[in-house]
C-alpha cells in the first residue's frame, strides 16, 4: 500500500514545551468570536467527543481539567446537545449525543444545528419526537463539522455507516463548510510505544488512508489524537496533539471565511 500521508504528517518537537506554547499561541490570537464561529462534534457513541472537549480544556489551562457533565466518565452517554465555550479558545464547541449506527435520523440533527435551530441543552429524544423548540443563539455561523473517530473501529463498522458519513461531509460542503476526521484513541495502536513513536508509525498512516478511501476526508483533514482519561497530570506530547487538531479546525474555519468573503464579493 502507498502510504499518501507520509509527506503531510506535522514534524512537532516533542516533549518540548515552547512547541505546545507555540500552537497554543496561535489559537488564542485566532480572530474569531464564540458567536460567529463554532466546532460540531459528531459520531458513534464512546468514540471520545465528549473526552475531547475534556482534554483540550486541560491542554489549555495546563492542568486536569474539571469534566464536562455529559463527560466525567468514560461510560458517560451524551443525550443533550451542548453549547461549551473554553477560556481563551475563540470558537464554541458543540457535542453533539452519539450517533446510533443502525439509525440514520440521527444525523439530521447536524443540519439543524448549522440551520441555528438547535438551543444549547436540547434533549437528543425531544428534538427527535418534534417537542424541541427555539433556536441558538449563533445565526449565520460559519461550522466545522468534526467526525469523531475511534480508530480501533475503522475495519469494523459497515461501509454503510461511512456512507452515512460521507453524506455528512457532502451536505456540509453544500452550506459552504468543511467535515475534518478527529481520529481518538491512537495509544491502541502501538502496545508500550511512545505517542511518538505511533504518530510516525506506519499503522495509524495505514488506518488514516483507509478512513481517506472509506469517508472520501483527505488525508490532510485528518487528525490524530490522544484523549485525557485516567491521567493525573497533564503529558506534554498528548497536548501537542490536541492543541494542534484545534490548530488545523480553525485553520479550516479561517480558510470557510476568506471564502465567504470572496464569494459575497464576487456576487456584488
Amino acid at each position: 500500500m502507498k502510504l499518501e500521508v507520509i509527506c503531510i504528517m506535522e514534524t512537532f518537537n516533542w516533549n518540548d514545551p515552547s512547541q505546545k506554547d507555540n500552537i497554543l499561541t496561535r489559537i488564542r490570537r485566532a480572530p474569531f468570536t464564540t458567536n460567529s464561529e463554532g466546532i460540531i462534534l459528531c459520531g458513534l457513541r464512546g468514540a471520545g467527543k465528549s473526552s475531547f472537549i475534556n482534554s483540550v480544556q486541560t491542554a489549555m489551562i495546563g492542568r486536569i481539567a474539571l469534566p464536562t457533565p455529559q463527560g466525567q466518565c468514560m461510560s458517560t452517554t451524551t443525550t443533550k446537545v451542548s453549547y461549551i465555550k473554553i477560556a481563551d479558545l475563540p470558537v464554541t464547541i458543540v457535542d453533539v449525543p452519539g450517533f446510533n449506527r443502525e439509525d440514520s435520523s440521527d444525523d439530521l440533527i447536524m443540519r439543524d444545528i448549522m440551520g441555528n435551530m438547535v438551543p444549547d441543552g436540547t434533549e437528543l429524544e425531544a428534538w427527535k419526537s418534534g417537542q424541541a423548540n427555539g433556536s441558538g443563539d449563533m445565526e449565520n455561523a460559519t461550522w466545522c463539522v468534526v467526525y469523531v473517530h475511534n480508530c480501533m473501529d475503522t475495519d469494523v463498522l459497515p461501509i454503510e455507516f461511512y456512507n452515512r458519513i460521507r453524506d455528512q461531509g457532502i451536505w456540509a460542503r453544500r452550506l459552504g463548510f468543511d467535515m475534518v476526521i478527529l481520529l481518538t484513541k491512537i495509544d491502541q495502536l502501538g502496545e508500550n510505544e511512545e505517542l511518538s513513536e505511533i504518530y510516525i508509525g506506519s499503522r495509524l498512516r495505514e488506518v488514516m488512508e483507509v478512513l481517506k478511501r472509506k469517508t472520501g476526508v483527505d488525508v490532510m483533514n485528518i487528525y490524530p489524537v490522544q484523549n485525557y482519561s485516567a491521567e493525573h497530570k497533564t503529558i506534554i506530547n498528548m497536548d501537542i496533539l490536541l492543541l494542534n487538531a484545534v490548530r488545523c479546525m480553525l485553520d479550516r474555519l479561517e480558510d470557510m471565511k476568506k471564502k465567504k468573503r470572496t464569494t459575497s464579493y464576487n456576487r456584488t
